[in-house]
């Protein structure tokens, strides 16, 4: 089985990347910068607070984000 964290972060990777920069990504998610470099390598454990905030900035639930990565959307 796949790591938990390395989907969470797969699944935010590919949202970075249709970002015009991390720097944009990290203000309109409002996070640090620092954080978005280091979902980005694809080892970094994220919080929950953290995820809540990626995804209250992109409508979306937990429950709901959870299930998409288990559908690898």
């Amino acid at each position: 089985m796949q790591d938990i964290y390395s989907k969470i972060n797969r699944q935010i990777s590919q949202w970075i990347s249709c970002a015009s920069s991390n720097r944009d990504f990290a203000l309109s998610h409002n996070i640090d910068e620092k954080t978005v470099r280091r979902i980005l390598t694809g080892e970094y454990k994220i919080s929950i607070r953290t995820l809540e905030k990626i995804c209250e900035a992109r409508n979306l639930s937990l429950s709901e984000f959870f299930k998409r990565i288990e559908k690898g959307k």
